[in-house]
């Protein structure tokens, strides 16, 4: 599930770190029953494990069974990083989306005080007061200067969730071109 967010005139969806979390724990449960599935035809593909059974039609059970427990390695290598990387982009992701949340909340209130401080700035010209003397010009400077802090905020966390999300995107392709390979051992 994605949150939508508008700050300072931005619109930008962020991902929900309790779904990364349920979808890294979705691929950790796949990643232990691939291994022991791995486990279990490892155990089939030893002789002791045929007992009496014996042959051609044994020693050929043997041999392709060889092969699948290495290409489930490969599997449970491949389910394994996907499952760290969206782990780690969860926990990591899980600090930025809650400060974008509370930053959407300043800004508003940033640009609420700017207006304000705007209109009555306006008014005190309008009356014939001098904005300098009357504080007007500082107030206003201030608020534009909250503003800009918070837009230099928001751009560094929009930053940094596009690094957390790359490095996570790049992870899991790393586990895609590392995966099952359907060439002999």
């Amino acid at each position: 599930m994605t949150r939508y967010l508008e700050v300072l005139g931005r619109s930008f969806t962020v991902p929900d770190p309790d779904s990364v979390a349920s979808l890294s724990a979705s691929f950790r449960t796949v990643c232990i029953n691939i291994g022991d599935a791995q486990h279990q035809l490892s155990a089939l593909g030893s002789p002791q494990a045929w007992g009496d059974w014996t042959g051609q039609a044994a020693d050929a059970f043997g041999r392709s069974v060889g092969v699948l427990p290495h290409q489930l390695d490969q599997a449970w290598q491949s389910y394994n990083t996907v499952a760290c990387a969206l782990a780690d982009y969860a926990g990591e992701l899980s600090p930025v989306v809650a400060a974008l949340g509370s930053l959407a909340f300043q800004a508003e209130e940033a640009e609420g005080t700017l207006r304000a401080t705007t209109t009555a700035r306006n008014q005190a010209i309008a009356q014939g007061q001098d904005p300098r003397i009357t504080g007007w010009d500082t107030r206003l400077r201030d608020a534009q200067e909250a503003v800009a802090t918070i837009g230099a905020r928001l751009s560094s966390l929009l930053r940094q969730l596009d690094e957390l999300s790359a490095e996570c995107v790049a992870l899991i392709r790393q586990a895609q071109h590392e995966g099952i390979q359907n060439n002999p051992i």
